[in-house]
């Protein structure tokens, strides 16, 4: 606990101790130890003895001596000049206010904490105090300690502090104080740390400084510095041999090539591998020239002309050329049956290994067999151990999958069982594949379209069998697998000269194509992006023959799919038409579908909905087997609509037109289906049963009228009130009188959307007494059917406190009303505000009252509460009512987050300032500069900006022009969605029909702009 409340105290301590001036410090312990005054530098007694670097000073030179094997090369060397680092003197005097400060650092860890970022600034306001106590810790302190020292003086020192910290990055430092002293170092005088200074700490004795200064040198070197960089090639540290070779390679000079040679001899495997691949990486011709000179030329192989070869067989995987040829075997298999080296045997096998794999299989390669899998194996997997292992390693399993297939990584037991399961016997994999024309149904070929999901192909031929990849088989004929065989050759994925392509970072998205023929395969990955004309002929050849073969799965699930394609290709690979094909394909499909959980049935089902768009293809014979597919639903939900939508196609084809009572489908089939809806669904299909309903035609709505069940004799009024004749008004009254309650409420709804005056003495009678249900749903008709009682019918319906619904139906009646003298008491039902139930209804009703509620609702945005005045100056702005402005502007100076007001500000005015920084202050500078009760004229002012030619006045009042709704109809197709929408909604206020907001699809768009183009064309 006291250790936590010391430390929980210290940034406390740290500000008290910057608050308080110099001349008033807080008394510390040891505070008559301070540093002489002045600043005076006093030596410590004990100095540490210099092991820092020994930087290059002057003019230098010397010459390079070559690595052994080496080309010798003209090089400068610099020779420094031996010195011994000067040691900043510090202040030794302990105690003070700032060795209490460095004291508060010692169990710190982060030297960027908030206590250490507080150090310095506490340790500035002590002055030379600070200083001298900094100049100490340098070399007594850790990590954080050492770093706040060095950056106090950097900060507040002078010249000479900056130079001492400098002196002490050459020494020794904690690993986690490298880089932030490196950085403080650079960040305070960039000058002072050159080049030349940070390619001495390449040789530092603490790693953490080497590799800070390495990444530091990236962009500051070019080959003015090769000279300096080339003695660190002779380190006696390896780490920093291979740094010099990294920073090396980044330079752009014709010697680079030969210094990073010259390290594949080095007796650090780790050091002769990196140079080994940044040879193969170098983008310099004459590396693969130079490097088959040096491995294949006078005298044997040995451990630098292996790394050599290691190098020459990275270049080739990664740039994808073959520098290895036929002539190189006889040498290469000397190597590999070297039994002294083992890098020597493995780098020859590995080589020998993509050698064998571009031969064709005829050649004399019984060494690819045995000889070279065996050595991989042996030298890979750890079953011998040899100082070049981890170097070796990684290339020796790379090729040991190409010739193998098979892909252990780096689990060694795994390897070694492997290879003595399958020694004997074991033939390698090849590049070429030879497929000789009688063998075209032995291919197998597997597209996949993005690699790591479950979404491959396999084409399959017909002499392989049934295949593994199960329902993602594609069999293909004899015919069809020629066809595949001449694109694979035409593509030249057969021959040596296209080698397998995988990606190396198995989490890249991509796409994968993979050849099989007999025991031989060869796969190809490419990233998404990347493009080969060869890879997409294949691709595209793969998808057609799937698109072709599609049929093949739509077997019942009893049958395998292969046993579904013998049976059934013979058919389907024959003549036939279009419309047969179709048929055929959807008779599998409904026996599929009928085997199929109803839950598995989406996929399936889509496919017969895309079937039966061919105007051919659906039959009588169907409606059946759809009828039961529907009576297996449980829900009626999507898939069930998508089964109606099908039966009602299916019965339109039965029979011939025209029809009974004008029925679009045959009446019999109809009926079947609304009893099968009303059975299984009920309430939930009510609109779908009564649209099947009068598609079945008037006599089968009047056969309902008089059903035994209530449900159906419920559909029948949405049937009887289109066009109704004496008969079915005859029908539709008794249908008022029927003893149950759900009858009579769907009468009353269908009576007042039918508008049938007839009935207006029940309605009436019926608003005004009864069940709440009945109530509700007379009023609701009674509005609808208007006339002079309806206010006084709504008057009463409102007063029905205990009756929530009947007042609900009151008001929407109003609304469904649309009388002008009733804008004052719909203005009242808005006030109560959004929360009351009356409130949705009462603005229906004010926006079909249009400009005759106008002045109800400004004055609810004069004096009306906050959220009523919100509403009104809302409805106002969607009717483009200039007024409602100054009101948007002040809800948004109040709320500027409101993003419903700027929105509708936005619209209303044609100028969106919604990512200004002050929208609201934009907004009333705008409404300062304009017209404010003429918000037309906002409108045709942003045409204008737009490049548009705005139309007359009166093109866009009142009903408008046709001149206007084609401006309006110009403006929609903008790219401002504010501008669309207001000329969206002027279009729609002129045509007096609801326009929709354009798709930004191509196909809908096209669909929209001819629609509205034709309301135009009707309206004017």
């Amino acid at each position: 606990m006291r250790n936590l409340l010391r430390r929980s105290c210290r940034p406390c301590v740290l500000v008290l101790l910057l608050a308080v001036p110099g001349a008033a410090q807080l008394d510390l312990p040891g505070k008559g130890n301070k540093p002489a005054k002045g600043g005076e530098i006093v030596t410590p007694r004990e100095p540490k003895r210099a092991r820092g670097l020994q930087l290059p000073s002057g003019d230098v030179d010397g010459a390079v001596e070559p690595a052994a094997g080496a080309t010798p090369q003209p090089l400068v060397v610099p020779t420094p000049a031996p010195r011994e680092p000067e040691r900043a003197s510090y202040d030794s005097t302990p105690g003070g206010a700032a060795r209490y400060i460095f004291d508060q650092l010692d169990g710190e860890e982060d030297p960027d904490s908030t206590l250490a970022r507080g150090a310095i600034s506490s340790l500035g306001a002590l002055g030379s105090e600070a200083l001298g106590a900094s100049r100490q810790a340098l070399w007594e302190r850790d990590t954080v300690g050492l770093v706040t020292a060095a950056r106090v003086l950097v900060r507040f020192g002078a010249a000479d502090d900056r130079r001492a910290v400098t002196q002490r990055l050459e020494d020794r430092v904690p690993t986690r104080a490298a880089g932030p002293l490196l950085a403080t170092v650079l960040a305070a005088d960039p000058v002072l740390v050159t080049p030349e200074y940070l390619i001495g700490l390449l040789d530092h004795p603490t790693t953490a400084m080497r590799t800070a200064a390495q990444r530091t040198l990236v962009d500051r070197v070019d080959a003015s510095y090769l000279t300096l960089l080339a003695v660190h090639l002779s380190a006696r540290r390896a780490h920093t041999r291979e740094l010099a070779l990294d920073l090396i390679a980044g330079v752009e000079d014709p010697s680079v090539r030969l210094l990073i040679a010259s390290r594949l001899g080095d007796s650090s495997s780790r050091v002769a591998l990196r140079a080994a691949e940044l040879l193969a990486q170098l983008d310099d011709e004459a590396v693969a020239t130079m490097l088959l000179q040096d491995v294949f030329g006078p005298g044997g192989f040995n451990r630098e002309r292996a790394y050599g070869l290691l190098a020459l067989i990275q270049r080739e995987d990664r740039r994808r050329e073959r520098l290895l040829g036929e002539e190189h075997v006889g040498p290469l298999l000397v190597a590999l049956r070297n039994p002294d080296t083992e890098i020597v045997s493995g780098a020859a096998a590995a080589a020998l290994a993509g050698l064998g794999f571009r031969s064709t299989a005829g050649a004399d390669s019984a060494w690819l067999d045995r000889d070279v899998p065996h050595t991989l194996v042996r030298l890979a997997s750890g079953a011998v151990f040899h100082p070049d292992f981890s170097a070796l390693q990684p290339t020796a399993l790379s090729r040991l999958g190409l010739i193998t297939g098979q892909n252990f990584g780096r689990n060694g037991p795994a390897w070694q069982t492997w290879w003595s399961e399958n020694a004997d016997g074991f033939r390698a994999r090849r590049a070429f594949l030879n497929v000789r024309p009688e063998e075209a149904s032995l291919l197998r070929v597997t597209y996949t379209p993005e690699l790591g999901r479950e979404s491959s192909w396999s084409l399959v031929g017909a002499g392989r069998g049934a295949d593994p990849a199960g329902d993602r088989a594609i069999y293909l004929t004899p015919t069809q697998c020629d066809r595949l065989l001449a694109v694979l050759q035409r593509s030249g994925v057969l021959g040596s000269e296209r080698i397998p392509l995988e990606l190396a970072d198995s989490g890249v998205s991509g796409r994968g194509l993979e050849v099989e023929i007999r025991d031989q395969r060869k796969r190809f990955e490419l990233a998404f992006g990347a493009t080969a004309p060869w890879f997409d002929e294949i691709e595209s050849f793969v998808l057609d023959l799937v698109q072709e073969n599609r049929w093949q799965g739509f077997h019942v699930p009893e049958v395998s799919r292969h046993d579904f394609w013998l049976s059934e290709s013979s058919w389907w690979e024959g003549e036939a038409s279009a419309t047969a094909r179709g048929r055929r394909l959807k008779g599998h499909l409904l026996a599929r579908l009928a085997a199929t959980p109803t839950r598995e049935r989406g996929a399936d089902l889509a496919e017969l909905t895309q079937i039966y768009a061919q105007a051919e293809v659906p039959e009588p014979v169907d409606f059946a087997a759809l009828l039961d597919l529907l009576d297996d639903e449980e829900f009626f939900a999507g898939r069930t609509r998508s089964l109606l939508d099908l039966a009602l196609i299916c019965a339109a084809t039965t029979g011939s037109p025209p029809r009974p009572g004008g029925a679009t489908i045959e009446p019999e089939l109809g009926r079947a289906l609304v009893d099968l809806l009303a059975a299984r669904f009920h309430e939930n299909v009510r609109a779908e049963a009564q649209e099947v309903l009068v598609a079945s035609g008037r006599d089968v709505v009047r056969e309902l009228a008089t059903a035994p069940q209530s449900f159906q004799r419920s559909l029948a009024p949405h049937g009887l009130v289109r066009d109704p004749e004496a008969q079915d008004l005859e029908l539709l009254l008794a249908l008022l009188e029927d003893p149950i309650e759900e009858v009579e409420v769907a009468t009353l709804q269908a009576l007042g959307e039918g508008r049938v005056a007839a009935a207006r003495d029940p309605i009436f009678q019926r608003a005004r007494a009864g069940s709440p249900a009945v109530r509700a749903a007379a009023l609701r008709a009674a509005g609808l059917l208007g006339g002079d009682e309806v206010m006084n019918l709504c008057i009463l319906g409102l007063a029905e406190r205990e009756q929530l619904g009947v007042q609900k139906a009151a008001a929407l009646a109003l609304a469904d009303l649309a009388d002008p003298e009733s804008a004052g008491l719909l203005a009242g039902l808005f006030a109560r505000g959004p929360e009351s139930h009356f409130f949705e209804p009462a603005r229906e009703g004010l926006r079909r009252l249009g400009p005759a509620a106008w002045p109800e609702l400004l004055r609810q945005t004069a004096a009306g509460a906050q959220a009523t005045r919100r509403e009104a100056a809302l409805l106002l702005a969607e009717q483009g009512v200039p007024q409602a402005c100054s009101t948007l502007l002040s809800l948004l100076t109040q709320d500027p987050d409101d993003e419903r007001i700027a929105w509708e500000l936005a619209v209303l005015t044609c100028v969106d300032f919604r990512e200004d920084e002050g929208p609201a202050l934009a907004w009333w500078s705008w409404w300062d500069l304009v017209v404010h009760d003429d918000s037309l004229a906002w409108l045709r002012a942003a045409a204008v900006r737009e490049g548009l030619e705005a139309p007359p006045e009166d093109a866009l009042q009142s009903e408008g022009t046709r001149e206007g709704a084609l401006f309006l109809y110009t403006m929609m197709q903008l790219e401002g969605p504010h501008l669309v929408e207001r000329a969206r909604r002027e279009l729609e206020r002129l045509l007096g029909v609801p326009v929709e907001t354009p798709p930004t699809s191509g196909q809908l768009r096209g669909e929209w702009l001819a629609a509205v183009q034709q309301e135009i064309d009707e309206s004017y």
